[in-house]
């Protein structure tokens, strides 16, 4: 038989091969060909399908977590949502009281215990003299070991005496001091909650001070945004008056969703239009001030009314600085809220059906001034005088001039226009300077009497500047009486425009 067997090259069964390993998994595979180059191909080919297997993957996990973020991010904005649109619809108010705030003030007794320290131990002792142990085989055939061992048990006994002695006067002196300390903390726990106790009396007897301290903290929470406050009670009316400073325009999400766009790989922001983030900014404030007004007369059932003025802070465009303006003035009483369901009304309505200034788009009103609550000048009771007209205008003239010191603004670049208060049967001149806004009364005429005469913006304008002329006119000099005829009175005055 022939040595090696010839096969016909097309019949050639013979092999080469190697081993590759993935870099990316550590997969091990035995790759396979015909000859050198063929096996160099076929090795090439299994690096490049597991490079692609790599590419599909990381692009499989890359659209896994845009989805999971997309997600996570639209649960997100849901929830700021839901909280910011649902403010009326909380019931916390229903689990806090007064008690709740002031019993968080409270010290407790939580002074820790007399404990006595660990006496003295013989068998300590004993080990520290290294005294040996009872051998009684070694000791009957030792004396002297018995001798030693007697000794030291001797000494260790007088050591535990000593020790023990000491240990009883140490603990005497210790709990001396344990009681001292303890009454100590025990009569400044007293004055604290004595101190806290007298002022959660005051806030019961309903003194100013005490009442807006703790409405500050029922703001903080019922209102699920953080807001500042500026709180003043008036108890002879039972009247607050709250000045908030809404959160800025900027802080309302502009987001309405995110979308994933799978084929671009990349998170889709989609927006709220201007509308859409106006109306969404309206709401919220109507919200603040109907939820701030509704549960602070269910949790004060001795207030009798709220007058609540919203602020802003906004950027003056002709100078850039910022400035804070009034948009939502508030009055309500006690009354108004009785058969209010505020989880179910609509916030527009609502306000509509209330006594409130309020304009929208974050125009400014003219918010009521802290100065004039329960102690309103009022010109049909003018001041005792030789000349009754005189005295009271001069009475609101003084107030104008006191106000405008107090805002650091000048009278004469002051005034802007009028503005006629439906509620209060008055006319208020309506300034605006140095970036404040603020009122005051000018003086009392007949609606119905102006609007037959015609009165505008600008004569309007005029009248009171003549008025104010005149009234510091006549109190520089001092005039007490003047003749009807002379037209001391504002409607004489304003004749003159409209002839």
């Amino acid at each position: 038989m022939p040595r090696y067997i010839r096969y016909p090259r097309s019949y050639s069964t013979s092999r080469v091969s190697n081993v590759v390993t993935n870099p990316y998994t550590g997969e091990v595979k035995r790759v396979y060909g015909h000859s050198y180059e063929e096996l160099n191909q076929n090795i090439e080919k299994q690096f490049a399908r597991w490079e692609t297997q790599r590419i599909r993957q990381e692009n499989k996990l890359e659209v896994e977590q845009l989805a999971a973020k997309t997600e996570q991010l639209n649960l997100s904005l849901s929830k700021k949502l839901n909280i910011l649109q649902s403010i009326n619809k909380g019931k916390k108010y229903t689990q806090i009281c007064y008690h709740t705030y002031y019993d968080g003030f409270l010290m407790h007794d939580d002074f820790q215990k007399y404990r006595p320290s660990n006496p003295p131990s013989l068998d300590r002792i004993l080990n520290e003299l290294n005294v040996p142990k009872v051998s009684r085989f070694m000791e009957f055939f030792s004396k002297k070991k018995l001798k030693f061992r007697l000794g030291k048990e001797a000494e260790a006994q007088q050591c535990f005496t000593e020790r023990t002695k000491q240990y009883k006067e140490d603990e005497v002196r210790r709990k001396e001091k344990h009681i001292a300390e303890y009454q100590a903390f025990l009569s400044n726990l007293e004055n604290h909650n004595e101190k806290i106790k007298k002022r959660e009396s005051e806030f019961v007897s309903q003194q100013s001070g005490e009442v807006e301290t703790v409405v500050d903290y029922f703001i903080t929470q019922i209102v699920p945004i953080k807001i500042e406050t500026k709180i003043t009670f008036f108890d002879d009316v039972k009247q607050l008056l709250i000045s908030i400073y809404l959160p800025p325009f900027e802080s309302v999400p502009n987001v309405k969703e995110y979308k994933f766009i799978k084929t671009k790989k990349e998170i889709k922001t989609v927006m709220f239009n201007e509308r859409q983030q106006n109306l969404l900014y309206e709401n919220i404030i109507l919200q603040i001030v109907l939820k701030i007004s509704h549960d602070l007369f269910a949790l004060l059932p001795f207030l009798e009314s709220i007058i609540i003025n919203g602020s802003t802070k906004t950027v003056d465009m002709s100078n850039g600085n910022e400035v804070n303006s009034c948009i939502i003035s508030l009055e309500t009483q006690k009354d108004s809220f009785k058969n209010i369901n505020l989880a179910l009304v609509d916030c527009k309505e609502c306000i509509k059906g209330l006594k409130t200034h309020y304009k929208g788009k974050l125009q400014p009103v003219i918010p009521l001034n802290e100065s004039k609550i329960g102690k309103r000048v009022n010109l049909k009771e003018p001041a005792p005088s030789s000349s009754p007209k005189l005295s009271a205008l001069s009475d609101v003239i003084r107030q104008i001039k006191a106000d405008f010191e107090q805002q650091e603004i000048n009278a004469d670049e002051a005034i802007q226009t009028v503005y006629w208060k439906d509620d209060y049967k008055e006319f208020v001149v309506f300034m605006q300077s140095s970036n404040k806004l603020m009122m005051a009364d000018i003086l009392e005429l007949d609606i119905k009497q102006l609007k037959d005469a015609g009165f505008t913006t600008q004569s309007i304008s005029k009248v009171v500047d003549v008025v104010i002329d005149w009234a510091e006119k006549c109190l520089n000099q001092g005039v007490e009486e003047t003749n009807e005829d002379d037209g001391d009175t504002a409607s004489d005055i304003a004749s003159m425009f409209f002839r």
